[in-house]
């Protein structure tokens, strides 16, 4: 008997899974530098471009945070500061930093810059140390007399927020209405939960609220009174779901989204916080736990992703992998990067375009223009995505001798865009028996030629047409056979909209 399955393997990353638990078909097993936020598609994710080097030399110094003012005039200027000691901007992203700092900050290497839009079109800059503020013009300045040491900024109600002091982590401190320069530092403070052994790890603004995680919980803060000269504040304890780092955390149209150090959540806003890292969460052990504070994010809003940048695998010290969930499909899609982004932010090119950019977490001061080209700078991308472990109830063969279900073809639906290479193959039983991996070859406005995966059938690219690629086999044997596809040429990407696997028996075999 013959039959077939037809998948698009959009279905996102999974290692929690397997084909005896019922894995869906279109999972993957290996999703590295695959972009899933195109519905019903599998692509090559697009790479870096380098952007300018704030410092005018290689190898000397980290850039430890991003950041993005908007003027009163309606300009949008990125800022960023780095352990040199120092806060830059740059005009329109015109590829020249300026220094705007003050002075010369004691800015450590293992320190973040955290940076929040305020009233008066301001942004406050934090470090730990030193709170800052600046509006576009000239260099940045003090905050009069804000809590000392104070780690995060936020700016909302017209009051601008800070948390995570020097001997108060629990507390969050807010300043006199319109007035960043005004702080009562005994009187205007609110503790969260004090006494229950843990610190405020982040804060973000909300709907109707100011969400403030710790260690092992998640807080609001409600104003319960319309007074800008005599505020009050309700704070309750929501759930005991917590964070590890605040530049993890996203607001985004589904909810907010963060890592607690296991586990990434997403939270309504409303009911309880739902687990959305399942399928990876084996994966996940593998980030260095005494840097998961190091973990930072972004919102890809054009493609519905969080990014979460990680130090993963054993002995990093520097973020190397960033996992990207794709939400608002059937359910959360995940797949890894190999980009080594110690802050990601979105930066404005103009007043209504924006582009994701990452600061390299190794100290060579480079900042990159990320999903850019097809490339990472000058190397060539990787890509390798990996089905799961087929059986032959995938197929609906449920009587079988399994030393007799055979391989009968691969079919592959291809999008023609420009001129690339890949491979498409299989490996069998759990890596027992061995694969085969063959060349697929698509070039803009013709032929796929020189293609060992073409065989019987002549297959015509050109144009926007897609294009059906096969091979049939003989004598391929299995118990659990796992689809593979890969690129790692330079500047070539690819798009498969499905893929179809064919599978025998023997004659007599039922």
């Amino acid at each position: 008997m013959k039959t077939s399955i037809k998948i698009n393997l959009d279905g996102g990353y999974s290692v929690t899974g397997n084909y005896e638990l019922g894995m869906p078909v279109n999972k993957l097993t290996d999703a590295k530098n695959i972009d899933l936020g195109f519905p019903g598609l599998v692509k090559k994710r697009k790479g870096l471009s380098l952007f300018p080097d704030p410092y005018g030399t290689v190898g000397a110094y980290t850039i430890l945070g991003m950041g993005e003012l908007l003027t009163s005039g309606g300009t949008y200027i990125p800022v960023i500061g780095s352990n040199q000691g120092k806060l830059f901007r740059m005009d329109s992203l015109d590829g020249t930093w300026d220094d705007i700092s003050r002075t010369a900050y004691a800015t450590a290497a293992g320190t973040q810059w955290n940076f929040a839009p305020v009233f008066g079109g301001y942004i406050l800059c934090c470090d730990g140390t030193n709170v800052e503020k600046y509006n576009g013009s000239g260099n940045a300045t003090a905050v009069t007399s804000p809590p000392s040491g104070a780690k995060y900024p936020l700016g909302m109600w017209g009051f601008a927020w800070l948390a995570n002091a020097s001997s108060y982590e629990s507390y969050l401190y807010y300043s006199a209405y319109q007035n960043a320069d005004s702080w009562n530092t005994t009187t205007w403070m609110l503790p969260i939960d004090p006494n229950d052994g843990s610190v405020i790890t982040g804060i973000a603004k909300g709907e109707k609220a100011i969400y403030i995680w710790k260690n092992h919980s998640l807080h609001g803060l409600y104003w319960t009174n319309t007074l800008v000269t005599a505020p009050t504040f309700r704070r309750q304890r929501l759930f005991d779901v917590g964070c590890c780092a605040h530049k993890s955390i996203q607001r985004t149209p589904y909810g907010f989204v963060w890592y607690d150090g296991v586990k990434v959540w997403l939270w309504d806003e409303e009911n309880y916080p739902v687990e959305i890292s399942a399928d990876i969460r084996e994966d996940l052990k593998l980030i260095v736990k005494g840097r998961i504070t190091q973990a930072t994010s972004l919102w890809l809003e054009d493609r519905n992703q969080y990014m979460l940048s990680v130090p993963y695998g054993s002995g990093a010290t520097l973020n190397n992998r960033v996992y990207v969930c794709t939400l608002g499909q059937e359910a959360p899609k995940w797949a890894y990067y190999d980009w080594p982004a110690g802050h990601m932010a979105n930066w404005h090119t103009s007043a209504t375009e924006q582009y994701p950019y990452i600061a390299a977490s190794a100290a060579t001061g480079y900042a990159y223009k990320a999903l850019d080209t097809e490339l990472d700078i000058d190397a060539a991308i990787k890509s390798v995505g990996k089905s799961k472990w087929f059986s032959a109830k995938d197929f609906n063969i449920s009587e079988y001798d399994e030393a007799q279900l055979q391989l009968d073809f691969i079919r592959l639906v291809v999008a023609a865009e420009g001129n690339w290479d890949m491979r498409c193959g299989f490996e069998l039983d759990f890596g027992k028996n061995g694969g085969q991996m063959f060349p697929v070859n698509q070039f803009a406005g013709g032929d796929l030629i020189g293609s060992t995966f073409i065989i019987g059938t002549s297959l015509i690219g050109g144009g926007d047409s897609d294009i059906t690629a096969e091979r049939y086999f003989r004598g391929v044997n299995f118990e659990h056979l796992r689809l593979v596809v890969e690129n790692s040429y330079a500047d070539q990407p690819f798009t498969i909209k499905s893929i179809e696997i064919g599978v025998k028996t023997k004659q007599g075999v039922k």
